[in-house]
């Protein structure tokens, strides 16, 4: 996703950026796509080197800084993809709707032709084949740029969501609650549910409408009798909007517990060395492994009620045709003649698509949404709240002024300690800590509403006794002495290394 050029030494200059070749093709290879034939005709397997930069309008960083703006001003995701990319999603659609409509050319043909067999000028003919000619070339033309502009789409869209996600995990630090998704699903899955509905959104307005238009030429040949074909199709679709929901709750909980299986694989291997320290390996692995079966079920459950929506939707074509002619012939007693046959026929079997994809769409929209609603649960997470700021000395109370104090002298008597000759630290230069890194124990207990704050306060802090009783350490009074600890082992060999001076004479 990057747009800069190869990386040259700048001893020899800053080297010119190469134009797109879609920039500098013609009208003609525009609109025939002739400009991407170098690539084609590569004879070798695509390297870097063959692959042509990405304009700047298609790069993750121009898309990212739009959505983000956007979403700064709707504060959510829905609201910043429309306003980022609607016009551009109501052109594919456009073109979407352009294309079914070319497809009823043919039926329309079709009919004239079979109508113009039994006898006169054949000129009609031509005529009517030069016609469907031109729509099949018009909507090869068409539907190239469509799935071009389709595809270009789900780049810059998936393209603003990564970039949104990345910065920010690293621009902020942020409470992770146990609500908000595993950012590894949502890079991954999520991901792939948004691209299949990006081209799966306007069809659920394109595909009834292509319906709509069928019925009426339907009814045009049949008459009454196509009312019975459209009752079996308004029951298809029934059918299958119920399998559709079943399909996007079984999803829902496909993706929850995919998150609490990840979820429990990471703090397994994040705390490798203690679940080897105590042999937990077994009991680890049947967690894991019980969370690993819920998940199957729910995969079935999404397996199961795809292949009976895929069943009725090839089988529902059949059935509406026989309806149909069931009722034109036996009901209603009128003759079915060829024109009549194959014309519908061909109009029914432009039914099946849109009936097999309308709630493979319907699915995949709803899958979507439940990816965005994770995506906005990510980017809408509270900031993690900040330390308050020391008070100066002028505001402190006398309780803070001796903390202050205790803390002078236990840093002092520390530097005597790693000074020593005989200490086993070798420090040239001890700092005292930052004010804020030394942390009273009530500020912990003073923050039971901010239960992160509190639990991260505790995995990073450390409460040692370096020497003496409970209420002495090193000769300071009061609370223990609180120093950081970043790595298990970094704070077993401090433990040994404090026992170790403990017993060695100080001067004080």
């Amino acid at each position: 996703m990057l747009k800069a050029s190869k990386p040259t030494y700048a001893t020899f200059g800053a080297t010119t950026p190469a134009v797109h070749p879609r920039r500098a093709a013609s009208w003609f290879s525009q609109i025939f796509l002739t400009w991407c034939t170098p690539l084609v005709h590569l004879e070798h397997v695509l390297n870097i080197d063959d692959i042509w930069l990405l304009e700047d309008v298609n790069t993750a960083e121009t898309n990212t800084k739009r959505f983000r703006a956007a979403f700064e001003r709707s504060k959510s995701v829905d609201r910043a993809c429309v306003d980022v990319y609607g016009a551009w999603f109501a052109l594919a659609g456009l073109l979407g709707l352009l294309l079914r409509l070319l497809d009823l050319v043919g039926p329309i043909v079709l009919q004239k032709i079979v109508e113009s067999t039994g006898g006169g000028d054949t000129t009609v003919i031509y005529r009517w084949l030069a016609l469907l000619l031109a729509a099949k070339v018009s909507r090869s033309i068409l539907w190239s740029h469509m799935v071009m502009l389709e595809d270009v789409l789900g780049i810059r869209f998936v393209g603003a969501l990564k970039g949104a996600l990345f910065q920010r995990l690293v621009s902020k630090a942020t409470v992770q609650p146990e609500e908000v998704p595993d950012l590894a699903n949502v890079y991954s899955a999520d991901m792939d549910s948004l691209l299949w509905a990006s081209v799966s959104l306007n069809n659920l307005w394109i595909l009834p409408t292509q319906i709509i238009v069928v019925a009426y030429l339907l009814y045009e040949e049949l008459g009454v009798a196509s009312f019975a074909g459209l009752g079996m199709l308004v029951l298809s679709l029934i059918l299958g909007g119920y399998v559709s929901t079943i399909q996007s709750r079984a999803f829902d909980e496909v993706s929850t517990a995919r998150d609490e299986r990840m979820q429990a694989v990471k703090e397994t291997f994040g705390s490798i060395l203690i679940v080897k320290l105590h042999a937990w390996e077994q009991k680890c692995r049947d967690k894991i492994q019980a969370l690993r079966d819920i998940e199957m079920g729910h995969i079935w459950t999404l397996m199961f009620s795809g292949a009976i929506s895929i069943f009725y939707l090839w089988a529902a074509p059949l059935f509406v045709s026989m309806a149909s002619f069931a009722t034109f012939t036996v009901v209603l007693g009128l003759p079915l003649t060829a024109s009549k046959v194959f014309t519908s026929l061909a109009l029914f079997r432009l039914l099946q698509e849109p009936m097999r994809e309308i709630p493979d769409n319907i699915t995949a929209v709803v899958e979507a949404r439940v990816s965005l609603g994770r995506i906005q649960s990510f980017l809408t997470q509270a900031d993690q709240p900040t330390r308050p700021v020391p008070a100066t000395a002028s505001a402190l109370s006398a309780s803070e002024l001796l903390g202050m104090r205790q803390r002078k002298g236990f840093m002092k008597l520390f530097r005597k300690y790693c000074s020593s000759k005989k200490s086993p630290i070798d420090w040239k230069v001890v700092n005292p800590p930052p004010v804020d890194m030394v942390i009273n124990s009530s500020s912990v207990e003073a923050c039971p509403n901010d239960a992160s704050l509190k639990h991260e306060l505790l995995d990073k802090l450390v409460i040692l006794k370096l020497n003496g009783g409970l209420g002495t350490t090193m000769g300071c009074q009061g609370p223990k002495s609180a120093i950081e600890v970043r790595q298990d082992l970094s704070f077993l060999d401090l433990t040994v290394r404090l026992n170790d001076g403990c017993s060695r004479s100080m001067l004080w």
